[in-house]
C-alpha cells in the first residue's frame, strides 16, 4: 500500500522549474488523497495563476508519482 509519507517524498524531487525548490518545500501539494486501492489523488496548487510551466510540473508531478 502506497503511504502518504511516500508520495510526499516522490513529489519532493520535483522541483518548480522558476523558483528552483521542490513542490512540497513550496506547499504546492495541497488534498492529498490516497484511495484504498492505491490511487493517489492531490491539487497542484500553482504559486502564480496561469504559471506559464504549470504543463511541465503537472507532468512531472504525475511522472514522480
Amino acid at each position: 500500500m502506497v503511504t502518504e509519507s511516500q508520495v510526499l517524498d516522490a513529489l519532493s524531487r520535483v522541483l518548480d522549474p522558476e523558483i528552483g525548490r521542490n513542490l512540497v518545500e513550496l506547499k504546492m501539494i495541497r488534498d492529498l488523497k490516497i484511495s484504498p486501492a492505491g490511487e493517489v489523488a492531490f491539487t497542484l496548487a500553482l504559486t502564480i495563476p496561469g504559471c506559464p510551466l504549470k504543463t511541465q510540473m503537472e507532468s512531472d508531478a504525475r511522472t514522480a508519482v
